[in-house]
């Protein structure tokens, strides 16, 4: 079965109906992006479908217009000729064909860095592939397959499913070095689909300028290659080519040398297994913390948290409860112990839920003194009739009210 048959099996029957009102309405998509890399790599779950479209030969009319007319209230204009179609289950971008031009020449780029947003926009729904294909920022990325007269045919100008077989990842053009957010998408397909650079991708990097980059982009792409072993690769390559990176990035070069495996989870996530397994110090921490956008103080309470399972290990709770069990008031105050117990406890029951259950989820073989520990000072406590009743005999201060309640609770069991 060639590529262009096989490609059909992939578009799903809601798709393949949409497609054949285009056509049938002279209009030609061409399925681009991720979806076609994605198929050629054998991976993929091919929900997010990205077209270009263009009038069928010997037509002229408004694209955007007749799409707008076709599907209604179901269609968005997103602008700079893209389109949103919603559907139940799913939706679909279209888009013309476009170029990109950039407001300096590439030996200027050291000197006057360009950020994201820094380029003008060219409609021309007559424009060749290669030359809408030309704006793409890797060759792989350069890929299409064309439905017309009920079949798929493959777009290739660039060569891009010789690189995928090759496991490349290349430039399409010079103009990779302008945007610096393909800096970043490089390295995250690296990392994804295990390619090499190439030559001509190497030296894209040493002419790129990163001086006015967003976080916002930095944090996206990072996420979305697992994290640590995308910090690793940007360092490394930030080092290697001398790329001029923006100020508040310099401070994460301690993420270079870091062992951490891939992780795919939210920023809080990310920061909690970076507490537990890396190496860092609360500096550190802190500044990672920033990074990803964390209230502030989440590092902190992550580490005092780290501290307290730490000072609960090997110890033989169940042993321990017994002889608590068999201490006095007057006595039990004055154990030290026991009173760290106490702020532990307080400090974890100020850790959302799902945020504890983590954790512990993760650790489970490492962390079974804490859950032990757990088990006994837990979020819903005993004795509070004791509690209300005997600090008066008990003669308890009001500033170790909170003690006394956990005293109560362990006697309750």
């Amino acid at each position: 079965m060639s590529k262009n048959q096989s490609f059909s099996s992939v578009v799903p029957d809601e798709v393949q109906a949409i497609l054949l009102q285009l056509v049938q309405n002279d209009i030609i998509p061409v399925a681009v992006g991720g979806v076609a890399r994605d198929f050629l790599f054998g991976k993929g779950s091919f929900l997010d479908w990205d077209f270009e479209i263009r009038c069928k030969d010997g037509c002229d009319f408004d694209l955007p217009q007749k799409l707008k007319s076709l599907f209604s209230d179901q269609v968005q204009d997103l602008g700079f000729g893209v389109l949103r179609l919603k559907t139940p289950t799913m939706q679909l971008e279209f888009s013309l064909p476009r170029r990109e031009e950039f407001p300096l020449e590439l030996h200027h780029l050291n000197k006057k860095p360009l950020g994201h947003k820094d380029v003008e926009i060219i409609l021309d729904s007559s424009m060749s592939f290669e030359e809408s294909f030309k704006r793409r920022d890797l060759t792989i990325n350069a890929i299409g397959f064309k439905f017309e007269n009920d079949a798929w045919t493959m777009i290739d100008p660039y060569q891009g499913a010789a690189d995928i077989e090759n496991k490349i990842a290349r430039p399409v053009s010079q103009d990779f070095a302008f945007d610096p957010v393909r800096y970043l998408r490089a390295i995250r397909f690296k990392i994804l689909f295990n390619l090499e650079f190439s030559k001509e991708m190497n030296e894209a990097f040493a002419a790129s300028n990163l001086a006015v980059a967003s976080d916002h982009y930095l944090l996206y792409e990072s996420t979305k290659a697992g994290f640590f072993p995308f910090m690793r690769q940007f360092f490394d390559l930030v080092e290697q080519h001398k790329t001029k990176i923006p100020e508040e990035w310099e401070e994460l070069k301690f993420l270079q040398y870091n062992e951490m495996p891939a992780l795919f989870c939210p920023p809080d996530q990310l920061l909690l297994q970076a507490t537990w397994q890396g190496p860092w110090t609360l500096s550190d921490l802190g500044k990672l913390e920033r990074f990803l956008k964390l209230r502030r103080g989440r590092a902190k309470h992550f580490v005092t948290g780290k501290d307290f399972v730490s000072d609960f290990s090997e110890i033989d709770w169940s042993d321990k409860l017994s002889k608590w069990k068999q201490t006095a008031w007057i006595d039990l105050v004055q154990d030290e112990l026991f009173l760290k117990c106490v702020e532990g406890h307080k400090h974890f029951d100020s850790w959302v839920v799902a945020e504890e259950q983590l954790l512990v989820e993760l650790y489970q073989k490492e962390l079974a003194s804490f859950i032990a520990w757990r088990s006994i000072f837990s979020r819903s406590l005993k004795g509070s009739e004791a509690f209300s009743k005997n600090q008066k005999a008990d003669e308890v201060l009001p500033s170790q009210r909170s003690i006394y309640k956990i005293y109560c609770h362990l006697k309750a069991d």
